[in-house]
């Protein structure tokens, strides 16, 4: 790890900063990072900061190991941030669907850096209740403490003294059917003061229509709370491909037409290509001054 990487993760961990009211909040919202870290990264203090906890701290306020990636506008990032912006300023609840690989990642990660009070968690099939609702507290910079019941207690009051919040419920297909009816209660609770949005890849849509057909138990309720509408983000085209390419610094129209045409609507497939563009580019580059 250079100096100049560990320079733009911190620029990067900065900005993540100035989203939290306070520097241990900002801490508390990243995973095995502590406010002792965080400040050294701040202050220069870097030489007992290990290369591990760099790319802990990278990987979370996204930096990638060949350098930071750059933004471009694509048709899907666009309307993501439009949905949620709406959302967030409306108190909406909604599903929003779109298959692997179309950049969710780095819009949410935008996202984030531009909008407070955005609560972005990521399910997973292993999660227990207590363990969603202290992913959700950690979030929002809290210690989960307590039982589940008092946990969520903890989230409702804390929702409530904010201004526009947004609990985003990512990759919420993967969720225990048990776990799931949380977000019936976050409803009832909170949707006439904060944005809810369930989100995942086509399997969600595909799931909550199947078992509310089946009558499984809450996912009537749920699929009511969405107003019965999963909104499908749009595939790249190739301008949105070339956007990302000239973003990143690939310029050539003809190797960016063979990337259009190899990449199958999978944006890391894009990104892969351009980093290996630029690797061979730097080393044709040293060749002719060698």
């Amino acid at each position: 790890m250079t100096d100049y990487q560990k320079k733009e993760i911190q620029l990067l961990l900065a900005a993540h900063v100035k989203m939290y009211k306070s520097q241990k909040t900002a801490a508390d919202s990243l995973t095995n990072v502590s406010e002792a870290t965080l400040i050294q990264v701040k202050s220069n203090r870097w030489e007992n900061i290990s290369d591990q906890m760099w790319r802990n701290i990278g990987k979370q306020v996204g930096y990638t190991a060949n350098g930071k990636w750059n933004m471009a506008p694509t048709r899907p990032f666009n309307m993501l941030v439009k949905l949620l912006t709406t959302a967030q300023e409306n108190a909406l609840t909604q599903a929003i669907v779109w298959p692997s690989g179309r950049g969710k990642s780095f819009c949410m990660n935008w996202i984030q850096q531009h909008k407070q009070n955005i609560f972005h968690v990521v399910c997973a099939e292993y999660m227990s209740s207590k363990d969603l609702l202290a992913k959700i507290l950690r979030k929002m910079g809290k210690d989960p403490i307590g039982t589940a019941s008092v946990m969520m207690e903890t989230i409702i009051e804390t929702v409530l003294k904010l201004e526009e919040p947004m609990i985003i419920l990512d990759e919420f297909d993967k969720l225990k059917d048990k776990q799931k009816l949380f977000f019936i209660t976050l409803y009832n609770m909170l949707g006439d003061h904060s944005a809810l949005i369930l989100m995942g890849t086509m399997n969600l849509e595909l799931q909550i229509r199947k078992k509310t057909g089946k009558h499984t138990l809450g996912y009537e309720e749920i699929y009511s709370r969405i107003s019965r509408r999963f909104i499908t983000l749009p595939e790249s085209n190739l301008k949105d491909v070339t956007e990302i390419c000239e973003a990143n610094g690939l310029y050539d129209p003809a190797k960016v037409q063979s990337i259009y045409n190899e990449f199958e609507g999978d944006l890391r497939r894009v990104k892969t290509a351009v980093l290996k563009a630029r690797i061979q580019s730097s080393k044709q580059t040293h060749l002719e001054v060698a």
